[in-house]
């Protein structure tokens, strides 16, 4: 009896909860599948404790894997702010990107004069002629907005031009919320960036041979020009690169400041085989950067660990579309290789989201833009960043044709309808509909339980009567 009541109470729990689970079900219009990362148990390192993402005195901050590009922690990332001379980091990559380190740059009036009196230089004069080699150093270890704006002249002609090629490379980084004016970082309303574009333009500027050699030496003498007769001796004010500050397995380090934009700072390390990126922006303490930086490295190398997830692990979907030549061709999207990820020690890939976005109707360039993007839960928001990975699809598409007959055409369809999203009030009406069934199925297990206890008692009843009768024949025999 209590345990049927029991049921039927869940039963009733169950139905009016259902419009919620429904509901939920709603796939967003891009979504064609969706599913969790495979079983995996949480590493508890034991050398490491386990730790949360450290609080940070810097208004934003950035955490990447150098390597993958995989943001794995962010502070107010996405914030549009004045990054200072952390520019110079982009400076330099077009520079050695478009530039040959023996080029002799010639410095105009406008690179010499067009800085802020009172800002980093190295004392370049008019017409005075450094290689970009020197001209490099000086930017890196000196911050020379000199040297910075006779780079930028030298690659594109004028400033103005080479602030347009810094947007473009920019762009080409994924830095969505960048627009650069100078070469420098000195201080310009429309001169912004944020910290997840400084990690994505300091990973391509890690990517490119010899970068991080500029922007991790200490001391570096530049040799007498056609009009200095003396040598220009420079030395590192950056505290990671002077030792002033610990950085295990430095790489490169930028700093920066304006009254604009407070302190910044970009820095790469590598421990283990592992290369991070950390960038915080607007700390309002010179301290504060070098803490929330060496928090941020330690909390990156030590707090992660390394998931491959097979390619079967992701959902697929294959779609047939129309050619521009009018042929039906059928197109597969699936992830061909392992993807490796990186993963808190908490975190389980069965916290993993795993969705296939693609264009409802595409187009074969549309199908080029497939993806599958990872991500977990807000839950884990005080750990990792909740955007994982976004992986990119390679459709493989063949003629529809000729991979299958009709009938397996016609099962294909069947198997994309039944990965499409499923609506929201078509789930609800099932939810309904089941629960009202196993609700007649509890009353009726009920009525019939009823009726048994009910003929138990009657034959207690008649049982306990003959007892009676037979006692009272004995009494009075």
């Amino acid at each position: 009896m209590r345990v049927t009541t029991a049921f039927i109470i869940i039963l009733a729990l169950l139905l009016t909860i259902s419009p919620c689970v429904a509901a939920n079900t709603t796939a967003p219009e891009l979504t064609i599948g969706t599913s969790t990362g495979t079983l995996d148990s949480a590493l508890i390192e034991e050398s490491f404790p386990v730790a949360y993402a450290p609080a940070l005195q810097s208004l934003s901050a950035c955490l990447m894997d150098a390597e993958s590009g995989q943001i794995l922690y962010g502070k107010d990332m996405d914030r549009v702010m004045y990054p200072a001379s952390i520019t110079k980091i982009m400076t330099a990559l077009l520079a050695l990107e478009n530039g040959n380190l023996s080029d002799m740059i010639t410095m105009s009036h406008e690179a010499v004069f067009s800085i802020e009196r009172g800002s980093s230089h190295i004392a370049l004069d008019v017409g005075e002629q450094i290689s970009l080699n020197n001209a490099l150093y000086g930017l890196a270890i000196s911050s020379a907005n000199d040297a910075a704006n006779g780079i930028a002249e030298h690659i594109s002609g004028t400033i103005e031009d080479f602030a347009v090629l810094m947007n473009q490379r920019a762009s080409e980084a994924g830095a969505l919320n960048t627009h650069f004016s100078n070469a420098n970082g000195l201080p310009d309303p429309e001169h912004v960036t944020s910290a997840r574009d400084m990690a994505l333009i300091t990973r391509a500027a890690w990517q490119t041979p010899g970068w991080s050699t500029y922007f991790s030496t200490e001391h570096y003498v530049i040799p007498p020009t056609n009009i200095q007769p003396k040598e220009r001796a420079m030395y590192a004010a950056n505290s990671f690169v002077n030792g002033e500050e610990t950085m295990e397995g430095l790489v490169a380090s930028k700093t920066g400041y304006t009254n604009e934009a407070h302190h910044t700072l970009v820095t790469v390390a590598s421990r283990n085989g592992r290369t991070l990126i950390a960038v915080v922006m607007n700390s309002e303490l010179r301290s504060a950067k070098w803490d929330d930086t060496i928090a941020l490295m330690d909390y990156g190398f030590e707090q992660f660990r390394a998931i491959t997830l097979d390619p079967e692990t992701f959902p697929s979907d294959v779609v047939l579309f129309t050619d521009q030549q009018g042929e039906e061709k059928r197109a597969t999207l699936a992830v061909q290789a392992p993807v490796q990820i990186w993963l808190h020690q908490t975190v389980k890939t069965t916290d993993l989201d795993l969705t296939l976005l693609r264009s409802s109707n595409p187009t074969e360039d549309e199908l080029a833009q497939s993806a599958i993007q990872i991500t977990i839960g807000s839950q884990f928001s005080d750990r990792m960043a909740p955007e994982v990975a976004s992986i990119p699809i390679t459709p493989v598409i063949e003629s529809a044709s000729a991979v299958a007959p009709a009938d397996d055409q016609g099962s294909q369809s069947v198997a994309d309808s039944s990965s499409a999203p499923v609506p929201g009030w078509f789930a609800a009406l099932i939810m309904v509909l089941v629960t009202v069934g196993l609700l007649i199925l509890a009353a009726i297990v009920y009525l019939v339980r009823m009726r048994e206890i009910k003929r138990r008692h009657r034959r207690e009843r008649l049982a306990q009567l003959r007892r009676n009768y037979q006692d009272s024949q004995i009494r009075y025999r």
